[in-house]
C-alpha cells in the first residue's frame, strides 16, 4: 500500500506510515494490497494482490494488470487520523506569470525548469519565475504598459 485514493490528495509521509503499521496491526501487509480500503460494521474489507509461488504479483492475461482478491479481517483498532499533502490548482491565461516558490533544486532541475519556462512561454506565452524559497512578493510586481 503505497498511496491511498482519496479525493484529498496524497497522503504526507507520517500519515502514510501510520496507516501502514496501521495495516500492520490488522494483519494486513501493505506492500501485497490494493490501495482501496474500507470499514463497515467492524470489517476492514480490501483488495490483496494474487501472488505467483515466487512472491510476484500474478497478471490477468487478459486484461494485463494484478490480479486481486478481496479480504475481509476483523477491526481491532481505528484507521489513524490521516493528513493529505496540500495540492493547489493554479489557473493561468495566456499573458499571465506563474510565480513558483520553495524549490530546492539541483543544477539539472534549474535547467529543466528554464527549459520548461521557456517550453510555457513559447507555447502559451505565459512567463515561469522560479524561487528557491518562499516567493518574494517584491520581486514580483512588474509594470504593466497600460498603467503609464
Amino acid at each position: 500500500m503505497t498511496a491511498v485514493i482519496d479525493p484529498h490528495g496524497r497522503l504526507t509521509p507520517s500519515s502514510q506510515a501510520a496507516l501502514c503499521d496501521w495495516a500492520r496491526a490488522h494483519g494486513i501487509d501493505p506492500e501485497q494490497t490494493d490501495t482501496d480500503i474500507s470499514i463497515e460494521d467492524g470489517v476492514i474489507h480490501y483488495n490483496a494482490f494474487v501472488l505467483t509461488p515466487d512472491g510476484r504479483r500474478r497478471r490477468d492475461p487478459a486484461t494485463d494488470s494484478v490480479r486481486t482478491v478481496h479480504r475481509t479481517t476483523p477491526l481491532h483498532t481505528p484507521m489513524p487520523n490521516l493528513v493529505y499533502e496540500r495540492q493547489r490548482v493554479v489557473l493561468v491565461r495566456p499573458g499571465d506569470t506563474l510565480f513558483i516558490g520553495n524549490l530546492s533544486t539541483t543544477a539539472a532541475e534549474t535547467e529543466q525548469l528554464a527549459a520548461l519556462g521557456q517550453q510555457l512561454r513559447q507555447a502559451l506565452g505565459v512567463d515561469v519565475i522560479a524561487f528557491e524559497d518562499d516567493i518574494d512578493i517584491d520581486a514580483c510586481t512588474r509594470p504593466h504598459a497600460d498603467h503609464g
